[in-house]
Order: C-alpha cells, then sequence, then structure tokens
C-alpha cells in the first residue's frame, strides 16, 4: 500500500462538508469542527508555485473566516521547499501525524486477542454523540460530524463499548475503500484507559476489515500520543509517513 492510496482513502472515509479540487490541490472545508480538517492537500505530483498556492489558500479560507492552513506531507522533493515558503510567509508549524499501516494477508485475530470487552455495532447517530462525549468535545459541533460521516458511500463499521450503566466507555470505526481499511475514531474515557479497551476495538475493526475483504489497514495518530503509537506497533502497525500543518493565525 502506497503513500497515494493512503491519501485517497483517508479522503473519502472521512468526507469533508465542502470539497474543491484544483490543480494545485484538494481544498477540504469542515467548518469549525476540526481547524486541520479545514485545510489545503496541495498536488504534489505537479510543479508548485509557492506564491500561487499561497494567494489561493489565502482566498478560500478568507471567504470561510478560518485560517489559511496547508497540510503537507512526506513523500515529495516539493515539500521542504514549500514548508521553507509558507514559515516565511508567517505560517506557523501546527499539529503532526504519523500515518501507519498494516498488511492484513498474516493477520491473525487470536494472535491479537486484547481485552475480552462487551461492544456493539452503533448506529452513526448514537456513535457520534458518544465519541464527543469521550472526546470531550462540544455537542454543538456533533451536528457537523454526523453529516461529514453520513457522506460515507463505502462499507462501513462504527463500534462503541459501553459499561453496566450504559455509559460510553470506547469507541471507534472502520471504512473500508478498495482494499484498505481506514480505522477512526478510536478513544477511550479517562476512567477506562489503561484496561484494553482501545487493544480491543482495533482488533474487532481488523477482524471486519478482513471478513469484508479488506487488504491492508491504516491509521492516523498524533505525533504526541506516544501512547496511542506504541499500541498500535504493538498490533503490528508501521510507520508510512508523517504529515503536519502550517497556519497562518
Amino acid at each position: 500500500m502506497n503513500i497515494i492510496k493512503i491519501e485517497q482513502a483517508s479522503r473519502f472515509s472521512w468526507p469533508a462538508l465542502e470539497e474543491q479540487e484544483l490543480p494545485i490541490g484538494i481544498f477540504r472545508y469542515t467548518a469549525e469542527a476540526n481547524h486541520c480538517s479545514s485545510s489545503l492537500a496541495p498536488n504534489l505530483e505537479i510543479r508548485i508555485d509557492p506564491d500561487e498556492l499561497i494567494v489561493q489558500t489565502e482566498v478560500f479560507f478568507e471567504e470561510k473566516n478560518l485560517p489559511p492552513t496547508v497540510r503537507l506531507r512526506e513523500g515529495s522533493p516539493q515539500t521542504s521547499s514549500l514548508d521553507q515558503s509558507l514559515s516565511l510567509a508567517g505560517y506557523d508549524l501546527d499539529a503532526h501525524f504519523s500515518v501507519l499501516a498494516l498488511n492484513l494477508d498474516p493477520y491473525e485475530a487470536d494472535s491479537h486477542s486484547g481485552a475480552d470487552k462487551d461492544w456493539h455495532y452503533s448506529h452513526l447517530n448514537d456513535w457520534v454523540r458518544a465519541w464527543h462525549c469521550l472526546r470531550k468535545r462540544d455537542q454543538r459541533l456533533s451536528l457537523i460530524h454526523r453529516v461529514s460521516l453520513a457522506r460515507v458511500t463505502d462499507p462501513c463499521c462504527f463500534l462503541l463499548f459501553q459499561d453496566h450503566l450504559s455509559r460510553p466507555v470506547a469507541s471507534g470505526f472502520a471504512v473500508l475503500y478498495k482494499g484498505a481499511l481506514g480505522i477512526h475514531g478510536i478513544a477511550t474515557s479517562k476512567q477506562s484507559r489503561r484496561k484494553g479497551y482501545a487493544t480491543s476495538a482495533v482488533n474487532q475493526l481488523l477482524q471486519w476489515g478482513k471478513r469484508n475483504g479488506a487488504e491492508w489497514a491504516y491509521l492516523h495518530v498524533d505525533s504526541l500520543n506516544i501512547a496511542a503509537f506504541n499500541l498500535y506497533t504493538k498490533l503490528g502497525f508501521s510507520e508510512m509517513y508523517k504529515y503536519w500543518y502550517r497556519v497562518r493565525h
């Protein structure tokens, strides 16, 4: 599985509210649900004029009343020069992420059993509500995520773990796009961390994906989240590439 396939699968596994595909790149807009998700991903397959990129980015985001944001990734000789140009133009470094991948051909669920936790498939609306609760997100933004995820047209699976009082304790969902299984939304309540819920959620999603024909799995992890990074590597994932954001505040 290469970078281009992961990027394409990621794009369709969590759609934007609005998207514009131009020669210079793809503009994604998600309102204020996630400032990093509202960004320009440059088309690194063509030669890009940094000045033109900055002008188009600022025009697009000025109309949205959001700070201009550019998403840069490893894997292109242009990345370094674009990063430097954005820095000189006053764009600050923001979030850094790693993309990890796992070949599902040799994957065996029994060898990655994780914790034996009660879980169930969830309806999208219930899942988003629970995920916002686990992440301590503003529930007013849940409508944006419901609308966005309702646009997924590929096979998907939403999982929830609950305690004996039916309160959410962990979550996760996966989208299967052309053999690539994207795993997203892994979250655990503060009281339930280090109890195997994240391991169990990932394994259940991997099993679902493999049953439905997935060949590879991938996920995105915040580079500062060392605990999550270590968990995923223990499950067999390996880092494919990194990406980060430049934002002009």
